[in-house]
């Protein structure tokens, strides 16, 4: 983790050394892959594949999966969620989201009930 020019050192280290840079799957409403937040000056690495699994609605749906546009940031992947500035942004997000990739169904760690979303 790290500002803009981590990032880019980052991406450009992998890039060398793989010839495809980085990658990296972010999940829809997750909160953990949205902190800390940009507002702080964090910057992501470049790659990002978003898992999407809600309609426009909010409805489940199976995921889907969007190869974002490169930056890292596109607006229309991970990077939309994250708005209005922190820390209101990562009021809509959950926790429980970070336990569900790939199809596993795990829950949320802190609240201790098997009815928590």
């Amino acid at each position: 983790m790290g500002d803009p020019a981590f990032a880019a050192w980052a991406h450009a280290r992998l890039q060398n050394a793989s010839g495809v840079g980085s990658l990296r799957l972010r999940r829809q409403k997750d909160i953990v892959t949205a902190i800390p937040p940009r507002s702080v000056g964090y910057a992501h690495l470049a790659g990002e594949v978003w898992d999407k699994h809600l309609d426009a609605g909010g409805k489940q749906t199976n995921d889907s999966f969007v190869a974002c546009d490169g930056s890292g940031e596109d607006p229309h992947c991970g990077d939309s969620e994250e708005h209005p500035p922190f820390p209101l942004d990562l009021l809509h997000l959950s926790s429980a989201e970070h336990t569900r990739y790939f199809g596993f169904q795990g829950g949320n760690c802190w609240c201790g009930t098997a009815n928590c979303k």
